[in-house]
């Protein structure tokens, strides 16, 4: 009959809790009481999104905070004023604390140091911009000091309040009868609780609460809320008033942050897809800043390598969420925009394969392609418009494997599904447009990718016509900070500067980087904002300068405080997880064990040492109450160190802490990482990852594709081991005499239909499976012959499971399947190894080895395949095509290595070159071919030394500056009225500044003439120092220069005028003196004699950057004879010519 009636009073206090709820869900206070002959011990858990504590010391007044306070009536007499026998121990959330006794009929503090306490708060204290989850207080109230333990059976005057600071609307009561603080003091309103010593389920019988003795050890009063200490049978509950709920801004979302990427760059003229984005016609860059490795054919989206290098720099400075640029416009898909996703998931493969990092993606949606595919600026609102634009988000999210897309969950609050992320650029390329587009997409997207949804973010001149967006900020975070808090997502954008003088056409005012501090000034304005999410302006966006990945410019340098200002968006907390992936279903069998996979990245300052403990940890919640705690721990056991990512796999039970299967109903999954002694990190304001999940039958037969091996490119008619990991979603086991795995080819727009058995030859899985749990297969997959090879074509790998009954395969084309580029050719080469030496004497042949490994679907045999090797300019302009070629030694079949023994011939002409080592096939060379993997070539940087050149050391005849800084652009005077090179775009750049005797060649990122080892390129200049102060030129005045006596071709200058003329040059042969004209133009002007051997498309005045004034360093050249020996050089006699470096050609 006591069971019947506590079930009975359960359900009750559900349906009051069910009844009291509105459109804001209440918060909680949910209540544990116990005792021993020592203590009375409590335990509270308080929802609070709005947590406010500044008491945090012993003997404190707790009271003015958010803080509970237990009451206590000694000797039951319910007397209306406060007695001897009536006691008080309050605690704040902030840890203050203190114990109140009656005198007087007054509540009087009273100093003792025999209670306990202890609390735990998740969330962040003082700061009502977040919202918080709440705090837990446990407590031990000494019975020697209320007059000793009590006897079984005992009834006391008792109450429980709980003050509401943060929510700033007073209290919450036990006891109905407490309504105001003069009621707080009168233990005549107090309940009731009574102390037993015999088991019962029973909370509160006849209006008392019902305190159980503990049986075998009491609580260990650590601020956690353990399931063996406290029972949840025994738990009562108070309702928060629903007054004006706090809704802050942001809701309980991972701080994420993302970074366009640009990958339209193509430097590889010999390959099939398009050149493009590097180089105008003339062979000038388009880009304003350079890349680090130059921009030879390996700076490509058509090359995996291209993007793994990226990837990792973008994990190296601390970003979550990579957003492609993409173009869904046919020409651009053509063109690149495709392909260069296939290459990007491919090279995510490859670092998944090799356990290294990578970002997540997201899709930055160029809406400028809307513009092109329709020849105009189209209309939104029209639907024709919008099955065109969802078709460009279709297209992209089809081509990015589930288990690399960014993935966000969204708070309850805002519904509580799984999404991915669309980030539009302007509306301006629209002719009109509403907020129908947004629904459209989402119905479609569901369609096409199942329960999956979209986030979306918009430049912010969406708002006005499409208020319905979750977020919303501009692009251009380069020209100053952007921030918009108009959506349920707050998001600045910052940025490290911008310059897009070499874009031609454009206008737009420099924004210098001062070294730094522009973008350290965009950081500390964004974080006094508390965004939510946070945008780097351009990860790679060249041309306009706004770039912050490795370059010849900066270095390092941008990805360095990116770093650092991801610590301080991150909150800088010593603990903090970031969740950023997971595959938690959306459906779970009560009783189940579901085997999970999560990405989780230690966003804390300190590290996780795996031998300190720390572990993977799940609860589960219900009505945002805590429902069991299974205790389940998964270790680490890694190091983690802080910005480190860490993948995963535990297994969930569907169950309480007892073992019994979770009723059904609707749950919230929270996952955290816990440290010592099982301390949770959202204890110290860390956000836990809270998924929503029905407890319930799934519907139907399931599965769920984790990850799979399969190539991003493929060979057309050859077939691929590929090995796959599959979960079983349903709600039967998969027996393994039955079920196997296969898969079925479609093109993108084919509709998907449930084959019927037979039609596929499948896969046998190895071993049963029950739901939820993994396994493992390998499977060939023969890649569909497309025939015409001479534009790119994808196919979609849609993979299918036969649990004995029937083929399931979901109809969402999107839903475990993956894109794959069809290719003519799969070679496969992988090089590994070069031995080199340190030093590459010019001309003079170098033994190296060579070790490649065969990655591909063809066998190498000897006669057909050879190693050979092409040589390029500091800049990455082609000097010497297949310069020579070596057989391979044996056979090779795919998976197999082989190290090659040849030669080496540099070039005869000093300078930094890049040595790129290939594999011929016949007269073919795979890196031309329209397949490619990590490593297909190696691009080595070689200094070749000892040759026909060398550069006069010219420091002691160096007498004017005419290089400034952004930061000092006062220092230097070129032309008399304070101009100046700009220093920040001059050799010797910062990422190479410390190669002492390093030549940079003439025609340097600018036009050159003639080709190959013939142009002026061969010809390489030592540049002068441009720090603040230093003299890095001679001014002509006629002065004599003496050169190491010996025969020479040609003496070439680097110089630069600041008018236009005609003067001598004079070379000295002992006393004998040949004279020379040259033409001197302006340094605004390209040379009309000589060569273009370096540009700057901005100058410096002492106040500002001269944007449209470019200025030019010629390289002059002057023949010598070679019969003579030549001793010396005039300079000319004219000032406003000024020599920067002088390299002598032997012949």
């Amino acid at each position: 009959m006591e069971i019947v009636r506590a079930f009975i009073l359960r359900f009750l206090l559900c349906l009051l809790i069910i009844c009291t709820s509105c459109a804001y869900a209440a918060d909680r206070v949910t209540c544990y009481t116990a005792w021993d002959d020592a203590f009375l011990y409590v335990a509270v858990e308080v929802q609070d999104p709005d947590i406010i504590a500044t008491n945090t010391t012993h003997m404190s007044n707790p009271w003015e905070d958010d803080a509970v306070e237990v009451f206590l009536e000694t000797d039951n007499q319910r007397a209306p004023h406060r007695t001897p026998n009536t006691f008080q121990m309050s605690v704040s959330a902030g840890g203050g604390s203190s114990w109140v006794v009656g005198e007087n009929g007054q509540p009087v503090p009273r100093k003792i140091f025999t209670f306990k306490y202890a609390r735990k708060v998740q969330g962040t204290i003082n700061r009502s911009d977040d919202r918080d989850i709440g705090y837990t207080i446990e407590l031990a109230m000494p019975w020697r000091e209320m007059g000793g333990p009590p006897a079984p059976g005992t009834l006391m005057g008792f109450n429980i309040i709980c003050r509401m600071k943060g929510e700033n609307c007073g209290f919450v009561s036990f006891s109905p009868e407490v309504k105001s603080e003069e009621d707080v003091q009168v233990p005549a309103k107090w309940g009731t609780i009574k102390l037993v010593n015999v088991p019962t389920v029973i909370a509160i019988e006849d209006g008392a609460v019902v305190c159980r003795k503990v049986i075998t050890r009491a609580p260990l009063i650590d601020g956690n809320l353990s399931p063996w200490e406290w029972n949840r049978n025994m738990s009562f509950q108070m309702m928060k008033p629903e007054v004006s709920p706090f809704r802050p801004k942001q809701f309980l979302l991972e701080k994420l942050s993302f970074s366009h990427y640009f990958y339209w760059y193509q430097g590889d003229p010999r390959k099939q897809a398009p050149f493009g984005h590097v180089r105008y016609e003339d062979g000038s860059s388009m880009l304003t800043d350079k890349p680090l490795g130059g921009t030879g054919p390996w700076f490509s989206s058509d090359r995996v390598q291209w993007h793994k290098n990226e990837l990792q720099d973008i994990k190296r400075a601390g970003i979550d969420v990579i957003l492609p640029v993409y173009w869904g416009c046919a020409s651009e898909k053509a063109a690149w925009a495709d392909k260069g996703l296939n290459c990007l998931v491919q090279a995510l493969k490859e670092l998944k394969a090799e356990g290294k990092e990578y970002p997540l993606v997201g899709m930055f949606f160029d809406t400028s392609a809307m513009y092109v595919q329709t020849g105009g600026k189209p209309n939104l609102c029209e639907p024709k418009v919008q099955e065109i634009f969802y078709g460009m988000i279709r297209d992209f999210f089809l081509r990015i494997p589930e288990e690399f897309r960014a993935v966000i969950q969204v708070p309850p609050e805002k519904g509580g599904y799984r999404a991915h992320i669309v980030v539009l650029y302007t509306s301006s390329w629209f002719s009109d447009f509403d907020a129908s587009f947004v629904e459209f997409c989402n119905s479609r997207f569901a369609q096409d990718f199942g329960d999956t949804r979209l986030v979306w973010i918009g430049s912010s001149d969406y708002r006005p016509k499409a208020s319905v967006m979750d977020g919303y900020c501009s692009y251009g975070g380069g020209l100053g900070l952007r921030y918009d808090d108009e959506g349920w997502i707050d998001i600045a954008a910052v940025g490290a500067g911008y310059d897009d003088t070499w874009v031609k056409g454009r206008e737009t005012p420099i924004r210098s980087r001062m070294d730094g501090d522009t973008y350290r000034q965009d950081w500390d304005k964004a974080m006094a904002k508390s965004p939510d999410w946070i945008f780097v302006d351009g990860w790679n966006e060249f041309h306009e300068g706004s770039d912050i990945c490795a370059s010849r410019q900066y270095g390092v340098k941008y990805i360095g405080l990116t770093r650092v200002n991801m610590l301080r968006f991150n909150g800088m907390r010593e603990y903090d997880a970031k969740f950023i992936w997971h595959n938690t279903p959306s459906t779970m069998l009560p009783g189940g064990l579901y085997q999970i996979t999560v990405q989780v990245r230690n966003a804390g300052t300190k590290p996780w040492y795996a031998k300190q403990g720390f572990f993977l940890a799940y609860r589960w919640y219900r009505d945002g109450v805590l429902f069991a705690d299974t205790g389940a721990r998964l270790p680490l056991q890694t190091n983690v160190l802080p910005g480190q990512t860490i993948e995963k796999t535990m297994g969930i039970r569907v169950a309480d802490q007892d073992g019994k299967p979770l009723p059904e109903g609707n749950y919230e999954l929270r996952w955290e990482i816990t440290g010592w002694h099982d301390t949770w990190f959202s204890a110290g304001g860390d956000i836990p990852l809270c998924v929503p999940v029905k407890v319930g039958i799934p519907r139907g037969a399931d599965f769920t594709l984790v990850t799979s091996t399969m190539p991003a490119l493929a060979k057309g008619g050859a077939t691929y081991n590929v090995k796959l990991r599959i979960r079983n979603d349903g709600s039967m086991p998969w027996n393994a005499t039955q079920a196997r795995v296969g898969y079925r080819w479609y093109a993108l727009d084919a509709g998907i239909r449930n084959p019927s058995p037979g039609e596929i030859v499948g896969t046998p899985i190895p071993a049963d499976v029950a739901p939820g749990r993994l396994v493992d297969v390998e499977v060939r997959v023969m890649v569909p012959d497309v025939g015409d090879y001479s534009k790119l074509q994808t196919r979609i790998l849609k993979w299918a499971v036969f649990d004995g009954k029937e083929w399931l395969m979901p109809p969402e084309l999107g839903k475990n399947s993956e894109a794959v580029a069809v290719t003519s050719k799969d070679y496969g080469p992988r090089f590994v190894t070069v031995t080199q030496p340190k030093e590459w004497a010019a001309g003079k042949p170098v033994p190296v080895e060579v070790t490649v490994e065969n990655t591909g679907v063809e066998t190498w045999t000897p006669g057909d395949f050879a190693i050979g090797y092409h040589w390029y300019y500091l800049d990455g302009i082609e000097a010497a095509w297949g310069a020579e070629k070596t057989l391979l030694p044996v056979v090779v079949k795919p998976g197999e290595r082989v190290v090659v023994r040849t030669h080496v011939n540099p070039p005869v002409y000093d300078g930094q070159y890049y040595l790129v080592w290939d594999l011929a096939v016949g007269e073919t060379w795979a890196s031309t071919t329209d397949n490619t993997r990590g490593n297909d070539i190696m691009v080595l940087p070689v200094s070749v030394v000892k040759g026909k050149l060398t550069a006069l050391d010219l420091r002691k005849d160096f007498d004017t500056d005419v290089i400034s800084f952004d930061t000092n652009r006062k220092d230097g005077d070129f032309d008399g009225k304070g101009s100046t090179f700009p220093a920040e775009f001059m050799p010797p750049e910062a990422s190479m500044i410390s190669l002492v005797g390093a030549l940079w060649p003439s025609g340097y990122w600018t036009t050159a003439v003639g080709s190959a080892l013939e142009s002026n390129r061969r010809i390489s200049f030592r540049y002068p120092p441009k720090s603040d102060g230093s003299k890095n030129a001679i001014t002509c005045k006629g002065q004599r220069l003496s050169v190491k006596a010996g025969r020479y071709a040609a003496v070439h200058l680097l110089a630069s005028s600041c008018e236009d003329g005609t003067t001598d040059m004079g070379l000295a042969y002992g006393n004998t003196v040949d004279k020379q004209p040259i033409r001197v133009s302006s340094w605004d002007k390209k040379p009309v004699d000589g060569f273009t051997a370096f540009v700057c498309m901005h100058r410096h005045s002492p106040s500002r950057d001269e944007r449209g004034i470019p200025c030019y360093l010629t390289h002059f050249q002057v023949k010598a004879d070679p019969s003579k020996e030549l001793t010396g050089i005039i300079l000319p006699q004219m000032p406003g010519l000024k020599v920067l470096a002088i390299t002598l050609e032997r012949p």
